[in-house]
């Protein structure tokens, strides 16, 4: 047995099939492949968890991955256009493997960039995750009554910066402010209110970073038609154009500020 092991042409050295590179190769493209596919999917699930933690670690891990992928797809051609042809006897065999491995690989591998440059922006995705996450777990009602029974005068361009301590419970600064928990849980960087046109209040919830972006929900009467451009000068942002916006129902509004 060992014998014939060793001069069977359809094993390697090792004992093993010949083609044994070639599928751990083709393995970790298609890893990269349905890792690069799936961003779309993250970043409609970051909106649904209101979080681009998720979203930004699987993006670094990307471009991590990526020289790798790069190295293992030449080293598949190599071998594909090398190694192949003294392994597989049949020349018509041998085409039809080539052609359909070679061209499935890279539609598969190259897809995720063909997303990147043609396919629904990450914000984007992230804006219908958070539309259905303010639908189901943000308290509007509680909200609005909340604003009622502020002063607009007092409460017009009040900017809070909502920290968290070693017990990560929240800090607020100004410190004599004092925000509903209705509020509170939904765990806002920052809160900022601002009158409408109608004469009440809405409240801007933000949340994100220089690396993560910023994205944003206000909340206001029923009635409201303030554009997000202007509520977000209320939050001290001096954009004028918001490409990702989504009106969740009358009066709410979500959108995100920069990719």
């Amino acid at each position: 047995m060992p014998a014939s092991n060793a001069n069977d042409p359809s094993r390697t050295r090792a004992g093993l099939p010949w083609y044994t590179w070639d599928v751990v190769l083709l393995g970790v493209l298609f890893v990269f492949g349905t890792f690069g596919n799936a961003f779309p999917l993250l970043s409609y699930v970051g909106g649904l968890r209101n979080d681009k933690e998720l979203v930004f670690g699987a993006s670094m891990w990307l471009v991590l991955f990526t020289p790798i992928a790069f190295i293992c797809l030449v080293a598949l051609i190599v071998r594909i256009i090398h190694c192949w042809p003294l392994r597989i006897v049949h020349l018509r065999r041998l085409i039809a493997l080539q052609i359909v491995v070679s061209l499935g690989t890279l539609a598969y591998v190259g897809l995720p960039f063909l997303l990147l440059q043609y396919g629904p922006p990450a914000c984007e995705m992230h804006m219908w995750g958070m539309r259905k996450y303010v639908r189901t777990q943000v308290d509007v009602a509680a909200i609005r009554a909340w604003l009622d029974a502020l002063d607009p005068n007092a409460w017009h361009g009040v900017q809070i910066d909502v920290r968290r301590d070693e017990e990560s419970k929240p800090v607020l600064v100004p410190d004599d402010v004092v925000l509903p928990p209705c509020l509170l849980c939904l765990e806002p960087r920052y809160v900022a209110l601002s009158s409408v046109e109608d004469g009440g209040l809405a409240v801007i919830l933000t949340w994100g970073s220089g690396f993560l972006g910023t994205w944003h929900l206000a909340i206001g009467p029923e009635t409201m038609e303030t554009p997000p451009s202007e509520l977000a000068r209320a939050a001290g942002y001096s954009l004028d154009v918001f490409p990702y916006n989504v009106t969740v129902s009358p009066g709410v509004l979500i959108w995100h500020d920069r990719e």
